[in-house]
C-alpha cells in the first residue's frame, strides 16, 4: 500500500471542492446529513477515495486525466459504504444474538438467510440440503448452525465462548484420533467433537479414524 499517494490523494480531495463527491455519494445512497453518524460515513468516504486514487495513479505521479478518476472514485466510494450499509442493516437485525440467550432467536428464515453475502453458504440458504439439516438438529446445534453461517463466529470464538478448549492438529481424523488417545491417556480432557475443514466431523469416541 502506497501511503504517500493515500496522503495526496486526501490532499487532492480537499482542495477545489472535490469533497463534493463524497457529499454526491452519500446523497445517492440517501445517508442523510441529520444522521447521527453522517460525519463517519465522510470520513469512511474520503478515506476510500484516498485509496481509489492511489490505485488509479499506480506508478504515475500526476493525474492526467481527473474525470476518469473521479468516476473510479465515485463508483468505489459507492460499493464500499453500500457494503458497509448492508452490514448494519444485519447487525441491527441480529445485534443482540448470542449463543446462550434463546429469547433473542428469530425465526429460521429471517436468521439464517442473508441475501446480499457473497460467502459460499449463502448460496445454500434454499437448498433442501440446508432446511433438513437445521430441522432435525437438537437446538444447541441449531444455535450452532446460526453463529456459524449467519454471524460468521469462528470456531475459536464459539469455543471461547462455552470455555472449551480448541486443539488444532494436522488435517486427517489420525490426528483427531490421537487426541483421543492423549486425554484418555493422561485423563487432560474429556473429548467432545472434531471435524476438519472439509466438514467431515467425529462425534464421541468409538472410531478413531
Amino acid at each position: 500500500m502506497n501511503y504517500q499517494k493515500i496522503s495526496e490523494g486526501l490532499t487532492f480531495l480537499m482542495s477545489d471542492k472535490r469533497i463534493t463527491i463524497v457529499h454526491g455519494v452519500l446523497k445517492s445512497l440517501g445517508i442523510s446529513p441529520r444522521r447521527d453518524d453522517y460525519d463517519d460515513f465522510v470520513q469512511d468516504a474520503s478515506i476510500i477515495f484516498a485509496q481509489a486514487y492511489a490505485d488509479f495513479l499506480q506508478e504515475k505521479d500526476v493525474v492526467e486525466n481527473e474525470r476518469d478518476l473521479m468516476c473510479f472514485a465515485y463508483q468505489r466510494m459507492r460499493w464500499r459504504l453500500l457494503d458497509r450499509l448492508r452490514r448494519q442493516q444485519l447487525e441491527a437485525l441480529l445485534f443482540n444474538y448470542t449463543l446462550d440467550n434463546e429469547d433473542d432467536d428469530h425465526d429460521y428464515d429471517e436468521t439464517m438467510i442473508d441475501y446480499s453475502a457473497t460467502a459460499p453458504f449463502a448460496h445454500l440458504e434454499n437448498s433442501d440440503f440446508l432446511n433438513y439439516l437445521y430441522y432435525h438438529c437438537p437446538r444447541v446445534q441449531q444455535r450452532y448452525l446460526i453463529a456459524k453461517l449467519n454471524h460468521h463466529l469462528s470456531d475459536r470464538q464459539i469455543a471461547d465462548e462455552y470455555r472449551v478448549k480448541l486443539i488444532e492438529t494436522l488435517t486427517g481424523f489420525k490426528y483427531i484420533g490421537e487426541q483421543i488417545k492423549f486425554f484418555q491417556r493422561d485423563h487432560s480432557y474429556e473429548y467432545l467433537f472434531g471435524y476438519e475443514e472439509s466438514y467431515g466431523c467425529l462425534v464421541g469416541t468409538h472410531s478413531r479414524d
